[in-house]
């Protein structure tokens, strides 16, 4: 069902007038039957159930580390300009910089291409050398543009198969882009910005191009006709075209608006209000799956239910 389909049903159920549209519409009713739809979904993509989220927001986000590199240039003492290089294609302004007499911290600034090219980075090199290898590669990837929250301990390095560090404090991130100690081959990361966007340390390697995951929960409570999740403008989703689609069964969007519409007009909405929360309630209870408690699990040595947690008195309720 689509967003004028459950707007056409509650009119019905209203004993409102029926649109033939609903966005762009300039009748009140129906500007304000939109913006109590907008609610309803803005809202009902807050709740929770025992599992912690919706799992028809759950998503899975990848993508690859980009290194670039090795190319051989030249360091100058106290000078932020690396230079001689035959070649800068590939770098770019923000990427992280690795090498001889170069700061954990530095990044790019500038590029001029070769031959003789040059690069500027963000502090000043601390030695000078001749005909160095310098590696540079992305340190910063965009989030994705429905986040709502990342799930906690989902962050995983899937080339070496281990668990990436962080988020990090920035007390910790200091710690390793200010200190002199090596951050060694697991991968850090905090995420900082606006919009916000994950950093992470090392400089990521030039011999294989590792693949990033972590969950995520989407915003994204409605899609276009296809499916394509709705992007939030200013912060806040709304629906954006009469197709447009909501993740949930429409029942439980067309109840929300019911009650609200009422609610707004000073009148009696507690019997849509009941209808609605059992919606809701039920939509809680199905979404998902859950997992599984044997009571007589044997596989790790556990005893759920044995003579050793079972009182003789018949659970404590009294001698049989």
């Amino acid at each position: 069902m689509s967003l004028l389909t459950t707007i056409q049903d509650a009119c019905s159920e209203l004993s409102l007038a029926v649109p033939n549209t609903v966005i762009g519409n300039s009748d009140p009713q129906i500007t304000q039957l939109l913006a109590l739809a907008n609610s309803e979904g803005q809202e009902f993509c807050k709740l929770q159930g025992p599992w912690g989220g919706w799992p028809e927001l759950n998503r899975v986000k990848t993508f690859n580390l980009l290194p670039v590199g090795p190319y051989t240039g030249n360091s100058t003492l106290n000078s932020a300009i690396l230079t001689g290089f035959a070649s800068t294609a590939g770098i770019l302004v923000g990427y992280g910089v690795a090498g001889a007499n170069v700061y954990q911290s530095a990044t790019v600034t500038a590029v001029t291409p070769g031959p003789g090219g040059t690069v500027t980075m963000s502090a000043v090199a601390s030695g000078t050398a001749t005909n160095q290898s310098f590696n540079f590669g992305q340190i910063q990837y965009p989030l994705p543009a429905d986040l709502r929250s990342i799930v906690n301990a989902t962050y995983w390095d899937r080339n070496f198969r281990w668990p990436m560090l962080g988020p990090l404090s920035p007390v910790e991130w200091q710690v390793i882009v200010s200190g002199i100690s090596p951050v060694g081959p697991r991968i850090r990361f905090r995420v900082l910005g606006s919009p916000p966007m994950m950093e992470i340390q090392p400089l990521p390697g030039t011999s294989q191009t590792d693949q990033i995951a972590y969950e995520y929960v989407s915003n994204a409570w409605c899609t276009d006709a296809s499916g394509n999740p709705r992007v939030a403008s200013g912060g806040v989703l709304r629906f954006a075209a009469d197709t447009d689609l909501y993740v949930w069964p429409e029942d439980t969007l067309r109840y929300g608006v019911k009650w609200r519409f009422l609610r707004a007009k000073g009148m009696d909405y507690s019997q849509e209000l009941k209808t609605y929360q059992d919606a809701r309630d039920f939509q809680l209870s199905t979404s998902g799956a859950s997992r599984s408690l044997r009571m007589n699990a044997t596989a790790n040595g556990l005893h759920f239910l044995n003579y050793e947690n079972v009182p003789d008195t018949g659970y404590g309720y009294g001698s049989l």
